[in-house]
């Protein structure tokens, strides 16, 4: 079925906002801030690492879950819960990437292992630990399927919560 005028607008209101200097393209700038000042001045810490994860990667799958919403005619209580979710697994897809990056194979990930620190890029496991990092993924997948289950109780809504689970279970047990 079509968009209505409401629908349309909110998805195009969330893009924008997603993609604009509140999501990637300013998290992406402050990435390549923080990384040109590593060499030369204080590292980043854990709440400014998590700013520019939340608005990279974060606001993209905030965006696809959310216009997914929008389209399906959420209400506001659920697009709440959506956003708990994508938020969580926003960040655990990039402190997972920082992981992999040390753990995996060139050939795994499809491009060179170790770039992040090479590159003097701040990642999870250098400012928390590596075993501490896999724990935050971990825990932030958790908490990702529990802010779906206030949701999941809609007997029409089961096809789509299942489906985001199985996306949260990807993004946090992915080799690549």
């Amino acid at each position: 079925s079509e968009l209505n005028d409401r629908q349309a607008r909110l998805i195009s209101a969330k893009l924008a906002s997603c993609a604009g200097q509140d999501g990637m393209v300013g998290g992406q700038m402050l990435d390549i801030e923080a990384t040109t000042k590593q060499s030369t001045e204080s590292k980043l810490n854990r709440a400014q690492l998590e700013d520019i994860h939340r608005r990279k990667t974060g606001a993209l799958i905030n965006a696809a879950v959310a216009c997914g919403a929008h389209c399906a005619g959420a209400n506001e209580s659920t697009l709440n819960y959506l956003q708990q979710y994508s938020s969580r697994i926003g960040l655990a897809f990039q402190v997972i990437d920082d992981v992999l990056d040390i753990e995996s194979t060139t050939e795994q990930l499809g491009k060179p292992s170790g770039s992040d620190t090479k590159l003097g890029k701040a990642t999870y496991p250098a400012i928390i630990g590596l075993e501490e990092s896999k724990a935050l993924a971990e825990n932030l997948y958790h908490e990702a399927i529990e802010s779906l289950q206030p949701i999941s109780d809609n007997s029409g809504s089961a096809a789509s919560i299942n489906l985001l689970v199985d996306l949260a279970s990807l993004v946090v047990k992915r080799h690549h």
